[in-house]
């Protein structure tokens, strides 16, 4: 009602679930109206929603706010002008998007100074280690941020943090996942943590360490699901120092589907002010 509109993308078990049930009513000319509850929202390039493992999606709800808006779609909305949220339209170049490729990050000394560099690739994801993808981290709660520090099990049989100095029947699973992403001019490793890995995989540590540990089939096809398609990678780029070694750390902070109108016009820009310069 407010004339504008959002994106919202459904992960895992979703896209088969109240995904297959929204296309079906669709498809017969039915809009129903959709509730969604503990989404994520993501403000890379504009706004948009996306599942996580708690998110709960809602047709046609109970709901009086529900109800208001089937009145006004049914009374004309449908019909209204919207503008997306979900879409940038400035072209990248001019929000100063530092757009490089996979060899650049090495040639270019990327990371080599004080504060890290932030660039974005165009890259395909082609090998996961799946052997340590996540950690056990402590579930404790210091006001609103958890400790998340890494635990072990002890002699009782519990689960112990050196740093809360606490133990737990239960722990909490976070990533920690090593993934290798090449483009045209090479490959790189590059590491993603709890909020982006969920984002890329569509669940959550924890089912995905339980998909192992039982033999599911969703585990491998939760990996093979994310290889050898193209992404557009916004990495931070930072050296740091591992056991008296400096190396320099790609981390993976935001991961979006390739889409080729928005690359589209983006190579045009950059194409115009290419020839502008001249």
């Amino acid at each position: 009602m407010s004339g504008r509109s959002v994106d919202l993308t459904m992960w895992g078990d979703f896209c088969n679930r109240e995904g297959s049930q929204l296309q079906e009513m669709v498809e017969r000319g039915v809009f129903p109206v959709l509730g969604v509850k503990t989404g994520r929202v993501n403000d890379f390039n504009g706004k948009c929603v996306g599942t996580i493992s708690s998110s709960q999606l809602l047709i046609d709800p109970d709901l009086s706010e529900a109800h208001t808006l089937r009145q006004w779609f049914d009374g004309g909305g449908r019909d209204a002008s919207t503008q997306s949220i979900s879409r940038d339209h400035t072209p990248a170049a001019s929000r100063n998007e530092v757009r490089t490729t996979v060899a650049k990050i090495k040639d270019d000394g990327l990371g080599m100074g004080d504060k890290p560099d932030w660039v974005t690739v165009k890259a395909s994801i082609i090998f996961f280690k799946s052997d340590n993808f996540c950690y056990t981290a402590c579930p404790t709660k210091e006001g609103d941020r958890q400790c998340n520090k890494k635990v072990t099990k002890g002699t009782s049989g519990l689960w112990v943090c050196d740093k809360c100095d606490k133990e737990f029947p239960e722990c909490d699973y976070r990533y920690l996942l090593q993934l290798q992403i090449q483009d045209h001019s090479g490959t790189t490793w590059v590491t993603a943590f709890q909020e982006t890995a969920q984002e890329l995989l569509g669940c959550s540590a924890l089912e995905l360490i339980t998909y192992k540990e039982n033999g599911d089939p969703r585990f491998a096809e939760t990996m093979l699901s994310c290889l050898f398609k193209d992404y557009l990678l916004r990495l931070k780029v930072k050296e740091e120092t591992y056991s008296d070694e400096r190396r320099v750390k790609n981390t993976l902070v935001k991961v979006e589907r390739f889409e080729p109108a928005a690359e589209s016009r983006y190579l045009l820009d950059l194409l115009s002010r290419s020839v502008a310069s001249y």
